[in-house]
């Protein structure tokens, strides 16, 4: 009696005009290819470092778990990012099954995670020339507990990053760690949601505010 070895599992493409996703299975990558001048956005291998090495975030799509506090508000979240709190990512390493959904290309991926969650990758055309890629966990037993979710890309050989908005150190941020989030102002979503949150919506609804004049 002989044993027919599996074959492995086939790469997965979605195409949106000119820009075409493709899902490599094992190990898993995700790369977008713009077919009218070949430039490539694909996503760093998975590292061999622990779960809890800060480094550890840069790898293909993955999520990560604050190990103080398992459910933030938007607030505190931006702030214990900026500070390197103390979390744990997990990645996504092969490609378990795929389905089509419509135009939509649905795969359910392995991760290292040894709780054994897996993610659910939805890759789906949005207008000529662009793709959205959307994800969440899928199964395992902390599967709402995660804080952050996300992937690292390859910058091209060359590639230059400049500004990210007010910064006293450099404009140029090629090779440097920058930490960004978005607020409304002084203030965030937290403590002051119930308030500000009505009073925004009534601004906007109603009628414009007088112009300022100048003295």
């Amino acid at each position: 009696m002989s044993l027919a070895t599996a074959a492995p599992a086939a790469a997965q493409t979605l195409r949106s005009g000119q820009l075409e996703a493709r899902v490599s299975p094992e190990p898993f990558a995700l790369e977008f290819v713009d077919l009218a001048d070949g430039e490539r956005l694909r996503t760093f291998d998975a590292g061999a470092q622990r779960p809890d090495d800060p480094r550890a975030k840069f790898g293909p799509l993955g999520y990560s778990f604050d190990l103080r506090v398992p459910v933030l508000n938007n607030a505190i979240l931006g702030y214990y990012q900026a500070l390197e709190s103390e979390t744990a990512w997990f990645h996504a390493t092969r490609v378990l099954s795929s389905r089509r959904d419509g135009a939509a290309l649905v795969l359910e991926l392995a991760t290292n995670d040894p709780l054994g969650h897996t993610l659910e990758l939805t890759l789906a055309p949005a207008g000529e020339g662009a793709i959205t890629a959307s994800s969440r966990i899928a199964t395992g037993p902390f599967r709402e507990l995660a804080s952050v979710s996300g992937a690292a890309f390859r910058a091209s050989d060359g590639e230059r990053f400049l500004g990210f908005g007010e910064r006293s150190n450099a404009v140029d941020q090629t090779g440097n760690s920058v930490f960004s989030w978005a607020e409304e102002g002084p203030f965030s979503s937290g403590d002051y949601e119930d308030d500000l949150r009505p009073r925004a919506t009534s601004r906007s609804r109603g009628s414009s505010p007088p112009a300022a004049s100048a003295c």
